[in-house]
Order: structure tokens, then C-alpha cells, then sequence
């Protein structure tokens, strides 16, 4: 069990950070030579977070580590500073967001249904058993 840790912990950032390291070199020498668009560097930084996650975890490190470790090392390593890499990120984040609340409602809909269909037994057996009971106190 302390070998798995180990690997999950010392691999996951490791592959992350190598991976940040080299893309956002790469990146940032593409956006200073004029090489790509601005709109194609959100993309980019998108694609090195997932490589950098599906590296880790096929090599039996922690992707999740492996994604952190990608985005601390790309915010130190690209230089440039762009509005539409900021914009980029927030919307996509944004995006990401709704998807995972997305999930988890649609995780607990089978128990709020069960809920509700127990709700509604018991609120008609009240009505009907309340509707019984009235007529039986009048004389």
C-alpha cells in the first residue's frame, strides 16, 4: 500500500509538471514567433491538462496530481500575459462547473424519485384515510 502512495504522490505531480514545463515552453515560444492564434492557446493549455492527467494515470501516478502540478507549472512557465486565454479558461470553467452539478443531480435522481413516489403514497393515504375518518364522527 505505501508503494501505490508513493507512486500516486511522487509520479502524479512529477508527470504533470513535466508536461506543463515542456508544453508551456513550447506555447510560449509559438506565441512570441507569431506562430498560432489566440484563439487556439486556450485549446492548448486545455489539451496539456488532459495530457498531463492521461500520462499520470497510465503510467500509475495520480491524475488529479498530475493536473494540478500542470496548472501551477504552466502559470509560472508561460510568460505572456492574454485576455483571451483568461477569457478562455473562466468560460470553460465555467462550463465545467455546470456539467459536474449536471452529473450529480442527475447521480441523485433515482433516490428524489423514490422520494417523491413515497411523498405521494403517503400524502394520498393520508387524504383517503382522513376522507374515512370524518364521515365516522358524524352521528
Amino acid at each position: 500500500m505505501a508503494v501505490f502512495a508513493g507512486k500516486q504522490i511522487i509520479l502524479g505531480p512529477l508527470f504533470g509538471g513535466l508536461v506543463a514545463l515542456i508544453g508551456g515552453r513550447w506555447l510560449d515560444r509559438a506565441i512570441s514567433g507569431k506562430k498560432i492564434d489566440d484563439k487556439i492557446e486556450g485549446i492548448i493549455l486545455l489539451a496539456l491538462a488532459i495530457l498531463s492527467y492521461a500520462l499520470a494515470e497510465s503510467l500509475g501516478g495520480n491524475g488529479f496530481l498530475a493536473a494540478f502540478a500542470a496548472g501551477i507549472t504552466l502559470g509560472c512557465t508561460v510568460r505572456h500575459r492574454c485576455g483571451s486565454l483568461i477569457d478562455f479558461m473562466e468560460e470553460e470553467g465555467q462550463i465545467l462547473t455546470m456539467f459536474a452539478f449536471l452529473l450529480f443531480g442527475a447521480m441523485l435522481l433515482p433516490e428524489g424519485w423514490r422520494w417523491r413516489v413515497r411523498q405521494r403514497f403517503f400524502m394520498r393515504w393520508a387524504v383517503f384515510s382522513w376522507c374515512g375518518f370524518w364521515p365516522s364522527l358524524w352521528p
